[in-house]
């Protein structure tokens, strides 16, 4: 009988503990922006892409950038976009012979809601090569920018 008893009081011990309410572990910031908001970042660049005059390449750099957001009204955000492109473009065929220079600045505006996207798409202009563009879509968020895109561009 006590080995009854003393199995209930820690079956009721343990009951009451595993039903206590757990600690909030979610972020303390409010999902609702106030004011005004400034990122600044950078995206790292190393990718391959095709070469529409034939062959490889293998693009290297960084793109930063800043971003500030600021609320317009409720649900709805002003988004001021500077981008800084800083690339170099390699042909994968001949490394050492060809490299490209891939320089850019952008500023934009534009409005974009809370849970809402932007998609941006920029041409950058490539050193010594006439015949391409590289062509790059950012996606913008009030949370920061991302690239879902990028490709060379045959130019007519």
């Amino acid at each position: 009988m006590k080995k009854f008893f003393v199995t209930l009081v820690a079956v009721t011990f343990l009951f009451l503990i595993g039903c206590q309410e757990n600690p909030v572990t979610a972020p303390d910031q409010s999902l609702n922006k106030q004011g005004n908001s400034t990122i600044e970042e950078i995206i790292n660049l190393c990718c391959p892409l095709e070469d529409p005059a034939g062959g490889n390449c293998q693009l290297t750099g960084e793109v930063s950038y800043i971003q500030q957001v600021s609320q317009v009204q409720v649900g709805l955000y002003e988004v001021t976009l500077e981008l800084n492109m800083n690339a170099q473009l390699c042909s994968l065929d001949n490394p050492t012979l060809t490299q490209w220079a891939i320089a850019g600045q952008s500023m934009d505006e534009f409005s974009v809601s809370e849970e809402g996207i932007y998609v941006l798409e920029k041409g950058y202009l490539i050193s010594n090569r006439t015949d391409v563009l590289l062509i790059v879509d950012y996606l913008v968020t009030t949370e920061g920018v991302g690239i879902t895109n990028l490709w060379l561009m045959e130019i007519d």
